[in-house]
Formats: C-alpha cells, sequence, structure tokens
C-alpha cells in the first residue's frame, strides 16, 4: 500500500526491488496502484470506480498451476508496480500468454516497468511460452516505446477500441514478442512480405 509518506511532501528515494511473485499481503497495494492508474486515467482502461475492492482475478489455483505469474516490485516499502502473465488455457493454445503491466504514477520513470517486463519475459520463456502478448493503448508512447525494448513488436491496432476520460476514441495496440526460437519466424499460413 501507498502509505502517506510516500505520497505527502518530499520523500526519500529508493530504488526499485528486484520483481518478486505476488504474496497474499500485496492486495492492497495492488489495489492502490490499480487506482492511482486509473485516476490518472492514462494507459489503463478502467475508471476508478471499476477498479475491483476483491483481487479475485488473481486465481490462486493458477499461480499453483503455473499457468500465471505476478510479480510485484517495491519501492521502501510501497507496491510500486505488478504485472501479470497468464497462460491461455484451452490446450491448443497454451504456448500462447497475455501480459499486463501497472506502475503507479509516482513511481513511474524508476525501472519499475523494466525490471517487471524483463522479469516476464524471463518466466515466458522459461514456461515455454511461445507467443507472448499484451495490449497497449495507442497513446502510451512511453509504454510502447518500453516493449519494444524488450522485444515486442507492434501486430495489429483496434481502431477507436478505447473511450479516454475526454470522451475521444483512441486505437488500442496489440503487440507480440516471439519465443527466441521463433523470432524472424512466421506462423504457418502467414504471407511472406513479399506475397
Amino acid at each position: 500500500m501507498i502509505t502517506p509518506e510516500a505520497t505527502d511532501g518530499p520523500s526519500v528515494r529508493r530504488g526499485p526491488s528486484a520483481p518478486r511473485p505476488y504474496a497474499s499481503a500485496d492486495a492492497a497495494g495492488i489495489l492502490a496502484v490499480d487506482l492511482a492508474c486509473a485516476e490518472v486515467g492514462e494507459g489503463m482502461v478502467l475508471d476508478r470506480d471499476q477498479v475491483q475492492q476483491d483481487l479475485g482475478e488473481i486465481d490462486r489455483r493458477s499461480l499453483a498451476s503455473g499457468l500465471q505469474q505476478v510479480l510485484v516490485v517495491e519501492v521502501g516499502s510501497d507496491v510500486a508496480g505488478y504485472a501479470s502473465a497468464r497462460k491461455l488455457f484451452p490446450a491448443r493454445v497454451r504456448h500462447v500468454c497475455v501480459a499486463a503491466v501497472a506502475v503507479h504514477p509516482r513511481f513511474q520513470g524508476q525501472g519499475v516497468g523494466r525490471a517487471l517486463m524483463q522479469a516476464v519475459v524471463a518466466w515466458a520463456d522459461a514456461a515455454g511460452v511461445s507467443r507472448l502478448e499484451l495490449y497497449v493503448r495507442s497513446d502510451n508512447g512511453r509504454a510502447i516505446a518500453l516493449y519494444e525494448s524488450v522485444g515486442f513488436v507492434l501486430e495489429g491496432v483496434r481502431r477507436g477500441f478505447v473511450r479516454t476520460l475526454r470522451g475521444e476514441l483512441i486505437d488500442d495496440f496489440i503487440m507480440v514478442r516471439f519465443a527466441p526460437e521463433l523470432n524472424g519466424a512466421r506462423p504457418q499460413g502467414e504471407p511472406s512480405p513479399a506475397s
């Protein structure tokens, strides 16, 4: 949870911790990250009122089964950000994993997102994920640059997919990172650039 010392007045700058697995004690801190991101309204599609008070989406069964990884980074004693990566459940698409990352606005630009994304990529590679995908608003340039720096490429655009707090419709990007052994390879049936 973000403590008053971290949000009011000057604070001592400490670097982010190494990403570590989620623990139930992190629930309040993750909620604080989600609420702060929703309040700012950039990068997130949920409104503040829609952020779940219950973190039931962190399914302990899928965490225990290895289908999902949730990682947390702290700055001091505060949850500064978290990332989740969940393998799709049907057996024929279990090689696909969907990732998401959220960094408290107060801690953005301090390496929290980079540490989380590098850890998610490492987990996906170790877990045999051949396709790691995420979704990012087209107006979130910092996040797009981060994702590209860890190997993601733009695969598709969902036109007018997100309505901003100001009521504008903006695009949402589908970005993908293929496992190292697939880099440069096209999935079967995908036309070559010369076609």
